[in-house]
């Protein structure tokens, strides 16, 4: 589980911008972060992306299972 001080010290993007960074929809980001594939936080109404691990991911240093 991700704590408030996670959110602190990364870099936090939004769904938005983590689809455009993906070359998705927002609706792709949200479900994977729902599934647990990509690394993001739900806060509120909201899912937060941890941009360090997504980038990561992107260049296949981390798989999805181990970057939440």
């Amino acid at each position: 589980k991700h704590m408030i001080g996670d959110l602190m010290s990364e870099e936090i993007i939004t769904v938005s911008q983590a689809a455009k960074l993906l070359h998705v929809t927002e609706q792709t980001v949200r479900a994977g972060c729902r599934r647990g594939e990509l690394p993001g936080v739900h806060v509120g109404r909201r899912w937060l992306l941890y941009a360090e691990k997504l980038k990561a991911m992107l260049k296949g240093e981390v798989s999805s299972d181990v970057a939440r």
